[in-house]
């Protein structure tokens, strides 16, 4: 079976994001390590790009908002060039963002 993260990853990519987020938050739900809050900042951007796709702009902005405050414990360039290109995508001036996380950035 392949790891809740890869899975996350495909299927954002793929452009199914309720399943994407469902596959995270399961594992979410039961995962008490070090990167939980960065596997919420990873939910939580999916929700914000499904937002908007459903036309619903403020929430987005919002849960965005939420989800750069939670990358922040990251440090990393990757979790900032995340935040930025889901921004972007939500204000209108980017696509949608492609995901490829790199497994340095997550300790499982």
């Amino acid at each position: 079976m392949q790891p809740p993260l890869d899975q996350w990853q495909a299927l954002f990519n793929a452009g199914d994001l309720h399943a994407a987020h469902d596959v995270l938050e399961e594992f979410w739900q039961e995962y008490r390590g070090e990167d939980r809050q960065y596997y919420q900042a990873l939910i939580q951007l999916t929700v914000a790009i499904y937002l908007k796709q459903e036309g619903r702009d403020a929430g987005a902005i919002k849960v965005l908002a939420r989800a750069a405050n939670n990358l922040q414990q990251k440090q990393s360039q990757l979790s900032q060039a995340l935040c930025e290109a889901a921004e972007a995508y939500i204000l209108g001036t980017g696509a949608i963002p492609q995901i490829l996380l790199l497994d340095s950035e997550i300790n499982t």
